[in-house]
């Protein structure tokens, strides 16, 4: 699954050129940079264990979002959690990283602020979705998710290929589960 293309496909894109009163072609340089930089650090964190399980965490957390209505409706992503989540994400470097995305695409940090914060839910919101499913096919749904996101080399892609299928049985599911539970 290529987010980006996810994203265009459902109009978000649009509607956020709208919301913001910019161009689309400026919205998606937006997520086409930012996507990079979320990935990084969720990378980042992701490669204690306590960053993982606190990630993990996040992603039952918003295993029953509303995706497909974000999606069609950017009025019903949640932009304060979008916001929290950023914050989690990256940490003090956060306006860091809003202000080198403002500068790079030439527009205002609360526009590129407020891109990534509608952002953040529908992420989180797609890869939680997937640990609802359950079985095997949902495996590997969090795993192309989580790959086509965070790259196939990235911690959490790592760890979700070996380190939560502790067991080597297969069922990422179960042993994320187990994980998240402490079962």
């Amino acid at each position: 699954m290529d987010l980006s293309k996810l994203l265009a496909q459902s109009g978000l894109i649009e509607q956020l050129a709208n919301q913001f009163n910019l161009g689309s072609d400026q919205v998606e340089k937006v997520v086409e940079n930012g996507l990079p930089r979320i990935s990084s650090a969720i990378n980042e964190n992701a490669a204690s264990e306590n960053g993982l399980n606190s990630f993990l965490k996040a992603l039952t957390d918003h295993k029953d979002d509303d995706v497909k209505g974000m999606l069609q409706n950017v009025n019903k992503v949640d932009t304060e959690d979008g916001s929290k989540i950023l914050g989690h994400i990256f940490g003090e470097r956060k306006p860091a990283y809003e202000e080198e995305l403002s500068q790079e695409q030439g527009i205002s940090v609360s526009n590129v602020s407020g891109i990534l914060s509608s952002l953040a839910p529908i992420l989180m919101g797609l890869m939680g979705s997937q640990l609802k499913k359950g079985g095997k096919s949902a495996d590997l749904g969090l795993q192309n998710i989580i790959g086509s996101f965070l790259g196939d080399n990235s911690s959490v892609t790592k760890a979700a290929s070996s380190f939560l299928d502790e067991d080597q049985g297969g069922n990422f599911f179960k042993d994320l589960l187990g994980k998240i539970f402490n079962r």
